[in-house]
């Protein structure tokens, strides 16, 4: 059904559609960026004819998903600023890093979200299904560069989000996540050493997505609050 209704509203061939989903992954062209913290980053920018694809996808499919409210990345009216704010009255930060962020997003991560979210996706066919990942995914797993990654990845972040928030609340930690960053400040030593053992256990026992890994950097446990760069 999805298929049929880009067709539609693209004013492009149904079959266009489909070819295009399965060769998606040579649409695009790639180059390196410099990072802020030195080293480069791999970004992958789509074909005009599989972006613009997937920017309807983006406005009619992705944006529709729910969004946990820890997420503050790629939220329209929320910026790095909204996510400091949260943590700047606290004393002490503890932040980690979700490593290769992404590319650990895979193709069974998104079909395992739409089979165990169906009422989201009512109507899919296995063809639609397959071909949304397709042409959300770059060998399999989502790519800097694309535009349906940034939110598609807060959706399927939803459950990692819903765990972690949980664990801090009984800890009295605020947490939040800006995208592959994860944050969590108290006023309370001592405790954010035992929420990085929590976290990295809670991460370890994803479902969804299940390739998620960590690494620690920036701000030492249970150091002096610092301004969140």
């Amino acid at each position: 059904m999805i298929l049929e209704r880009v067709a539609l509203e693209l004013g492009v061939p149904l079959h266009f559609i489909e070819s295009l989903a399965r060769t998606a992954s040579y649409e695009y062209k790639s180059y390196p960026i410099p990072k802020r913290q030195g080293g480069y980053r791999e970004i992958h920018h789509p074909s005009r004819r599989l972006k613009g694809l997937q920017r309807w996808l983006l406005l009619n499919v992705v944006e529709q998903l729910p969004i946990h409210s820890a997420a503050s990345a790629y939220r329209k009216h929320r910026s790095i600023f909204d996510n400091a704010k949260i943590h700047a009255p606290r004393r002490y930060l503890l932040r980690m890093d979700l490593e290769n962020f992404f590319p650990s997003i895979t193709e069974p991560d998104i079909r395992k979200y739409i089979e165990t979210h169906a009422t989201l996706f009512s109507g899919w066919t296995s063809s639609d299904v397959g071909s949304f990942c397709g042409l959300v995914c770059r060998h399999s797993s989502l790519t800097v560069g694309a535009p349906t990654s940034p939110m598609l990845s807060n959706a399927l972040c939803y459950d990692l989000d819903v765990s972690l928030e949980t664990l801090c609340d009984k800890a009295h930690v605020a947490y939040t996540r800006y995208a592959d960053d994860l944050f969590f400040s108290t006023d309370q030593p001592n405790v954010l050493r035992q929420i990085e053992t929590d976290v990295a256990r809670a991460i370890s026992e994803l479902k969804i997505p299940a390739k998620l890994r960590l690494t620690v950097r920036g701000e030492s446990l249970d150091s002096p609050m610092k301004f969140l760069a």
